[in-house]
């Protein structure tokens, strides 16, 4: 669950966490889903090292939203295909 009001270190984790979740459930690398990882990946590297906190008004809260939507739309999919609902 995404913490808002949390440390940078803390954020940097969670989203660390999300980014490798997407990758783990792409059986096909999805044009899209690169794109965000990308993007993510990004928001990582600009955060600061320090307990700065960050609000729930920062945008890396967006892409923290987007990974899970992308993550649960696959998981979705996955499921799908596993009972064979096309």
């Amino acid at each position: 669950m995404i913490q808002t009001n949390a440390n940078a270190p803390t954020i940097r984790a969670e989203l660390q966490e999300l980014i490798d979740r997407l990758r783990a459930c792409q059986k096909v690398p999805d044009p899209i889903a690169v794109v965000l990882i990308d993007h993510a990946e990004s928001e990582v590297e600009g955060l600061s090292d320090d307990n700065a906190v960050i609000d729930d008004t920062d945008p890396v809260f967006t892409t923290m939203d987007a990974l899970m939507t992308a993550i649960e739309e696959r998981t979705e999919a996955d499921l799908d295909d596993d009972e064979g609902i096309a």
